[in-house]
């Protein structure tokens, strides 16, 4: 029988007791255990068929209508699994809310086959609603809910990998990139790859080398990207290949090997324009534009970013697309600045910050606070330059980006006096 029947079969089987009022412990007698039964409800594969004969027949289930009860409740099944991906569907589209409603009014207790399933999508809509700690907690009910079906099926839905993924996201939406590393490392450590969901495997790499990008680890940020390079073109899932290469350009790029940036950004926005990934080409135009003005291109540059700008209206209402129009807005605003076109430029990093807070981005709103600064320090306005500056040093200090601390510290004249001259030096001793 498949791994669906025995669901099925266990299923039908609680059913019936719930109805008869019965505990696990008024069928538990020499012949049949508590776990016994526990384990028939859930779905487990090995337990042997003439322990659910014996259950079938102390619940007094007639035989003539086992195969009928078995047809209704598998047909069930199958009609939850469609309701729990049209639902998923209804949020990747960006209707989160909708779809959280929906799944409110199921009712799936913890023994359910599909209780981790459920609990995963109900994650992923608060989690597009930045409800970080409501997201976390289903999360966590998914992953443990699993261990409910720790059989064939369960294990390769993947279900505890993409919750973990998920859980990463999470903690990076609240600034805590080593936790958020940590959650990828568990969902590597989880990952069954003859399972489901093999995109998962993909994500894993992807999500950890972001997080080692934003903490400035570039070559450890590199070498998981290198490592999945070959195999990753594989996949049919083209944004995750367009992915890789927008991360493998801007990473070169932050390194300054900007000639490969520009062919691996041209590259991927060809494969996103191909594929008509709206978000893609975003980052990927982003990142080409910040290549252009670091080669002092400026009129490539600024094409770039206008580009990318365009596209602003068309992204999804999702915290981690739209959060990427804060790099652009800034990157652009410092362009502007070396142009000396302050207006322009002072409007597009006001931009960028104010899409920083609305988002709580600390990594990215810390950079375009510091944008904001450099814009007056530029026009000799050191004075109105100063609370930006210490703006994104307190975040800089908060979220332990040393990087980012450091070389606002170098900016502020106040603070790289002899009075704090040793905690300037502290600081470059640790990125050194």
């Amino acid at each position: 029988m498949d791994s669906t029947g025995v669901q099925g079969i266990g299923e039908m089987i609680r059913k019936v007791r719930k109805e008869k009022g019965w505990r696990l412990e008024d069928l538990a007698d020499e012949q049949i255990s508590i776990a016994t039964i526990s384990n028939i409800e859930r779905g487990f594969a090995h337990v042997k068929p003439e322990k659910t004969h014996y259950l079938i027949q102390k619940l007094k289930i007639d035989p003539a209508r086992l195969p009928r009860l078995m047809m209704k409740e598998q047909q069930d099944l199958k009609e939850l699994e469609f309701e729990l991906k049209s639902l998923q569907l209804l949020r990747d589209t960006g209707d989160a809310a909708l779809a959280l409603e929906h799944l409110n009014r199921l009712k799936l207790e913890a023994s359910h086959p599909y209780a981790a399933m459920f609990h995963y999508l109900k994650g992923k809509c608060y989690l597009s609603l930045r409800k970080w700690k409501e997201a976390e907690k289903f999360f966590h009910q998914a992953i443990r809910f699993s261990h409910h079906h720790e059989h064939a099926y369960s294990k390769k839905s993947n279900i505890k990998a993409v919750s973990f993924i998920e859980l990463g996201l999470c903690a990076f939406f609240q600034n805590d990139l080593v936790q958020a590393i940590r959650y990828t490392d568990r969902g590597w450590d989880v990952y069954e790859h003859d399972g489901e969901r093999s995109y998962a495997w993909w994500l894993l790499h992807i999500n950890k080398a972001v997080y080692y990008e934003r903490l400035g680890q570039l070559a450890e940020s590199m070498q998981v990207i290198q490592k999945a390079w070959e195999g990753v073109h594989q996949t049919e899932k083209k944004d995750i290949v367009i992915t890789f290469y927008y991360l493998r350009s801007e990473i070169l790029r932050r390194s300054g090997v900007y000639d490969e940036a520009v062919t691996f950004a041209i590259k991927g926005l060809e494969l996103a324009r191909l594929n008509g990934h709206t978000p893609l080409l975003f980052d990927l135009w982003t990142v080409l534009g910040s290549t252009y003005m670091a080669k002092e291109d400026w009129f490539k540059a600024e094409r770039c970013f206008n580009h990318a700008l365009r596209l602003k209206d068309r992204l999804f209402d999702d915290p981690m697309v739209e959060c990427k129009i804060i790099t652009a807005f800034a990157r652009l605003g410092k362009l502007y600045t070396q142009q000396k076109k302050w207006e322009q430029a002072g409007r597009v990093i006001r931009e960028a910050i104010a899409t920083g807070e609305k988002y709580e981005d600390a990594p990215r709103l810390t950079y375009a606070l510091q944008v904001m600064g450099d814009y007056y320090q530029v026009q000799g306005r050191m004075e109105e330059g100063i609370p930006y500056y210490e703006r994104a040093l307190a975040l800089a200090r908060k979220y332990n980006y040393k990087k980012r601390a450091c070389s606002t510290l170098i900016r502020l004249p106040d603070y790289w006096r002899d009075t704090n001259r040793e905690e300037l030096l502290a600081y470059l001793e640790t990125i050194s």
